[in-house]
């Protein structure tokens, strides 16, 4: 048999095979595509109305549809507002072809409208042809406006975005005011809003991001526009009125939406804390004295309606208790209150021994649960030591008690700030240039009187004579001469913290309370970890009642980071030139450590320079804060004497500061002391009598 017998045999089965093989995908396929739905068409006419008019909606199906065909028109997902006015209407459609015969093809037609402007998106339709395909629309979109002197005008789409419309008593409701549906980003020029009767209503600081959503392949902008809190004292229904925005030169106004609000549960009634909370309890100081007053501090840390919530106070048998300070630090967003509240109790043990103070349970409200939660109550215990020789009555009787620092105080060790003194880094160069081996040991047992030198800068007798004539002057109950004279020691030596501690106990025994507070934070500010010197803005603020204090922050002094620095750079460099003569593991490993104690020192002396320069300062005189540096600005909150604040920026004569919970305001430049400033308490005015 040649080749062209045997390939007339082959290609017939070949074939064969081929249709066996083909035939089931060929049926596969065609069930795939008798099942996938065809593209629908649809036609909106017009594209653009106005609120009320009707727009037609129509599409076509190349079938006649009986009334056995089904047509399912599924509502919008995102844009509702459409309304259905009449519909559908069927026309048959007949097509002749070339050989005479006619195709019958069905328009199908729908008429809606819409009480309210915006962007609308039209229903989708799915049509099922009996017998045959299956054809779906895609998703489309209308616009409606509102006429205006007979043109079209379209209004900016605004609704209150709810999380949800049923609450408690006393549940935090965050309402975001959004511009909706927008097919650019404006910039909201005004948000008007009135506030529903019978709530609390707070606007926030804190906006939500720009959403975007794609429809009918068009991207779509919601802009927030303001964030409030709604809270309602009692159960009920509310309204809250349409409010109205201003951006990109348009308008557009919100509908009334109501919240209905809910009772609590019994329990919860106690606190009222509707969220989601954690507990802190602890005394203030550890070390409680019979006689003297002390602390029990209760935190509270969630997100809720944190402002609002009652702290039940604790007990103790025998012990009164009052509530010394409050001290809150929340924000407000689009999430609502979240922070952290701190209450302050204070009480007076009356003798020695233990004291028990029982913290009561804390119910609140979950409001993701929608379950009671209960912190459990806890019993706080500490011993009572016997009361100080220096402690009589009260925490405000100790002011009248207090003594200056002794001169060997003063004289000690002080803050001197080696590293903005130039001549301090000549101690890095002897050993790190290199000096002969000879002369090694020499260097090394001449650094500590190097160090013992430049740390004794201080101790000099230089103020001597200004000290003894000051603590002769507070002896005599000269306290205004006394604080003058230790003004003049400060002076010569103006990082001297026990200098300054001295000077604000005179500002208090002549009753001139906020300069005393100026003095004693400026003295914590230099020395921030000397116990001698934590007590007394406390108890200054005590006396004066004020709360949302700016703290001092706590820091190593940098002076002894920059002392270990050139320890670890001169003992480093010994250890390199004995590795140039002789290889030694001790001496590699101590490389190492030396070279991470330079680290460690070098990162504590960044943060105590950094922390030592913040400026803080002390309202020496009740002000107001304005939102714009300018005199002619309106006031619009008022920050009492003695506070305690940050310094941020400084313009025209006006410094812009920030209170302890994060309160922002231009005030005057001259109604500030600040903590770095050199001239305040030198002047001869600062220091007459009140």
């Amino acid at each position: 048999m040649d080749f062209r017998q045997r390939r007339y045999r082959i290609v017939p089965a070949g074939l064969v095979i081929a249709v066996f093989c083909l035939f089931p995908v060929t049926g596969q396929t065609a069930a795939d595509q008798s099942s996938a739905p065809l593209p629908l068409v649809i036609s909106v006419t017009p594209e653009a109305v106005g609120a009320g008019d009707q727009v037609l909606v129509s599409f076509e199906v190349p079938h006649q549809l009986t009334d056995s065909a089904y047509i399912t028109e599924r509502p919008p997902q995102k844009l509702p507002g459409l309304y259905l006015v009449k519909g559908p209407y069927r026309n048959y459609l007949y097509d002749r072809g070339e050989d005479g015969t006619y195709t019958v093809r069905t328009k199908v037609r729908y008429y809606y409208a819409s009480r309210s402007t915006g962007v609308k998106e039209i229903p989708t339709y799915r049509v099922a042809v009996p017998d045959g395909p299956v054809y779906e629309s895609a998703a489309a979109l209308v616009k409606v406006g509102e006429y205006s002197r007979r043109v079209l005008t379209f209004p900016l789409e605004v609704a209150w975005d709810l999380p949800k419309d049923t609450v408690y008593v006393g549940e935090t409701l965050p309402l975001v005011l959004k511009v909706q549906n927008q097919d650019e980003i404006s910039l909201i020029e005004g948000v008007s809003v009135t506030a529903p009767r019978g709530v609390f209503f707070e606007k926030a600081e804190g906006l939500e991001d720009i959403s975007r959503v794609t429809v009918a392949g068009v991207r779509l902008y919601h802009i927030p526009a303001a964030v409030y809190m709604f809270i309602a004292p009692s159960p009920g229904r509310y309204f809250v009125p349409n409010a109205g925005v201003k951006a990109g030169g348009r308008d557009g106004e919100s509908r009334t939406v109501a919240i209905d609000v809910l009772p609590l549960p019994d329990r919860v009634r106690t606190t009222g804390a509707v969220g989601t909370f954690t507990r802190h309890e602890r005394f203030l100081d550890p070390q409680l004295y019979a006689g003297s007053e002390a602390v029990v501090e209760i935190t509270v840390k969630g997100n809720g309606n944190l402002p609002f919530l009652a702290m039940p106070s604790p007990e103790g048998q025998d012990l009164v208790f009052s509530q010394a300070k409050e001290e809150l630090s929340i924000q407000a967003d689009s999430r609502g209150y979240h922070g952290e509240r701190t209450f302050r109790y204070a009480f007076t043990p009356g003798k020695e021994g233990s004291v028990r103070v029982q913290i009561p349970e804390f119910p609140y409200f979950s409001d993701k649960t929608q379950k009671v939660v209960v912190l459990e109550g806890r019993t706080l215990t500490a011993r009572v030591l016997p009361a100080p020789s220096f402690v009589r009555g009260t925490e405000a009787d100790l002011l009248e008690t207090l003594v200056p620092l002794p001169a060997e105080k003063v004289r000690s060790v002080q803050a001197l700030g080696l590293a903005g003194i130039p001549s301090t880094y000549l101690a890095f160069l002897p050993l790190p240039l290199g000096f002969a081996v000879l002369l090694i040991l020499r260097i090394r047992k001449a650094l500590p009187g190097v160090f013992l030198l430049v740390l004794m800068v201080s101790a000099g007798d230089g103020f001597s004579p200004v000290l003894e004539q000051a603590y002769d002057l507070w002896d005599a109950g000269s306290f205004a001469q006394s604080g003058h004279a230790f003004a003049q020691a400060a002076d010569a030596f103006p990082r001297n913290g026990a200098l300054f501690y001295n000077m604000a106990l005179c500002k208090v025994r002549t009753g001139n309370f906020s300069d005393a507070l100026y003095l004693s934070r400026k003295a914590l500010h230099l020395r921030p970890r000397d116990p001698d010197l934590q007590r007394l803005p406390g108890l200054i603020e005590q006396r004066m009642e004020l709360v949302h204090q700016v703290e001092i922050p706590g820091y190593i002094n940098p002076d002894y980071a920059f002392l270990g620095l050139i320890i670890g750079v001169n003992a480093l460099a010994v250890i390199g030139i004995l590795l140039l003569f002789r290889k030694n593991i001790v001496l590699t490993i101590s490389a190492v450590l030396f070279s991470a104690f330079i680290i460690i020192a070098g990162v504590i002396e960044y943060q105590g320079v950094t922390a030592a320069s913040r400026d803080l300062g002390t309202v020496n005189r009740a002000v107001h804060l304005k939102r714009i540096p300018k005199e002619s600005a309106g006031d619009w909150l008022e920050v009492p004497e003695g506070t305690g604040v940050r310094i941020l920026e400084d313009a025209d004569g006006f410094l812009l500061i920030e209170n302890g919970i994060g309160t922002r305001g231009w005030v005057p430049a001259e109604t500030v002391f600040s903590h770095n400033d050199l001239t305040s308490w030198k002047t001869d005015g600062f220091w007459q009598d009140p």
